[in-house]
């Protein structure tokens, strides 16, 4: 693998794992074990939804069946409840609690979220915890249900009476129909169609569904069949040897009546044997190529959102003390930001499962400041720690084509991320001794891998 095709994302991790370019490859036994130090996890939250279309009549508005369809065509008019607001705002936020708790545990990845080994057991906690929670609340919603229901007839009572005296005020001629003849009439009708969509309690409970799904990254099973495939062509290859032997025995007078018969068979037979070696080579390439991209984009995965997740966290934590900025140019550490690197720390140190030496040596200046005593923290030489260390990170990003400029609200001016201040940055948290790669145009993540994948040959 020669420089000028040493792939950004490859090289980048051998400088941050210390290792040669050339010893992280695709297909290297280290890379292949570390994928296997973890599950990549789907969760599926099923429930019924309890909502239906709001429709015009529900309002109280007359509208026609022409404008009716018209107005279909360019507008919703929302939704309506079948349960209680509180229970669908709590069956809505355990949902999105227990999706963010996968997102906090893992890497997104092409196959899902994969959580690492070491913050396999954090997660499966919490997400217990979720679990209970979620079936518990349906549990709550099916002994209340009853109530519920009554709940529901009184507040789309109230609706239904407010809909007929909006159509009594706008369309007075209605009126005099039978089904708008009578106010309490017209409410039963009402509130037995907006409640009609009500499943029984039965139905309800056996609608919902919490399933935490674990797999491992389906590589393993591509390299056993390129072995399967590889021991295949292997008996061919032998089947093509013996089949070549039997035709030197019939270069015997005896058998020479019959050899050009037999002659035609075997050169038949080693065309055919030829031809699925040939196939069989074009389809363990292809795979072997699929699978060394599966494996770069998991690397540059890994990589990245380590490095995106403390680029935003030193970033924030400088503007905030930037904000506190004392009338006599002091600055101090806010609690809170001392409570967001703890955090910083303590979920790197989880999800670093690849053992990244370089995140973990650009945080040490965060770890000491917080092993300090409050009273002795010199914030001052913290604030300039802080903008080596996104300083250094948003660069990693770059030169694996990441976009940085949306990733924090807290950016730094760009004079602070000129290739000097670079250097300085690196050689001040002692990262000096790893050449840095130069920064490629900032653009789409997905469009840089595609251009990796197709032009770098691993």
């Amino acid at each position: 693998m020669t420089a000028e095709k040493t792939n950004p994302i490859v090289t980048q991790l051998a400088q941050a794992l210390g290792e040669a370019p050339e010893a992280i490859m695709a297909t290297n036994p280290r890379w292949l074990t570390l994928m296997k130090e973890g599950v990549v996890v789907n969760l599926t939250l099923r429930r019924w939804r309890a909502k239906v279309s709001l429709s015009f009549e529900d309002l109280g508005l007359p509208v026609t069946q022409l404008e009716r369809s018209e107005s279909n065509k360019v507008m919703t008019l929302g939704e309506k409840f079948l349960l209680p607001r509180r229970y669908m705002k709590r069956l809505a936020s355990i949902d999105s609690a227990a999706r963010t708790n996968l997102a906090r545990h893992g890497y997104k990845t092409h196959w899902g979220y994969f959580v690492p080994v070491t913050a396999y057991e954090a997660f499966k906690e919490s997400n217990e915890s979720y679990i209970a929670e979620y079936l518990g609340l349906r549990d709550e919603i099916v002994e209340n249900w009853q109530s519920i229901r009554v709940e529901m007839v009184e507040d789309y009572s109230v609706e239904a009476r407010k809909a007929y005296r909006r159509i009594g005020k706008l369309d007075v001629a209605k009126m005099s129909l039978a089904e708008y003849a009578n106010e309490d009439r017209f409410v039963d009708r009402f509130v037995a169609q907006a409640l009609a969509y009500m499943p029984t309690p039965e139905q309800f409970a056996e609608s919902f569904a919490y399933e935490t799904r674990l797999e491992y990254i389906p590589l393993p099973s591509q390299l056993a069949e390129e072995q399967a495939e590889a021991e295949r062509i292997r008996l061919r290859s032998r089947a093509n040897r013996e089949l070549e032997a039997e035709e030197a025995l019939l270069e015997s007078a005896k058998l020479q009546a019959e050899r050009a018969k037999v002659y035609d068979e075997t050169a038949a037979e080693r065309e055919r044997v030829s031809s699925l070696r040939a196939m069989n080579d074009d389809i363990v390439a292809k795979a072997r190529q699929e699978k060394e991209q599966l494996v770069e984009r998991f690397m540059a995965d890994v990589f990245g959102q380590l490095r995106s997740l403390v680029f935003e966290a030193v970033t924030d934590v400088a503007a905030t003390i930037e904000r506190n900025r004392a009338t006599d140019g002091t600055i101090r550490l806010h609690p809170r930001s001392v409570t967001q690197l703890q955090n910083l720390l303590d979920k790197v140190e989880q999800l670093n499962f690849i053992g990244d030496q370089e995140i973990t040596k650009v945080l040490q200046p965060v770890k000491a400041v917080l092993q300090q005593a409050p009273g002795t923290r010199n914030a001052k030489e913290f604030r300039q720690a802080l903008e080596d260390i996104a300083i250094v990170t948003r660069q990693s990003l770059l030169a694996v084509g990441q976009d940085t400029s949306r990733m924090s609200r807290a950016a730094l001016p760009p004079a602070a991320y000129r290739a000097d201040r670079v250097r300085n940055a690196r050689q001040n948290l002692g990262l000096d001794e790893i050449a840095p790669l130069e920064s490629q145009p900032m653009q789409r993540r997905k469009r840089a891998q595609l251009e990796l994948t197709e032009d770098v040959a691993i």
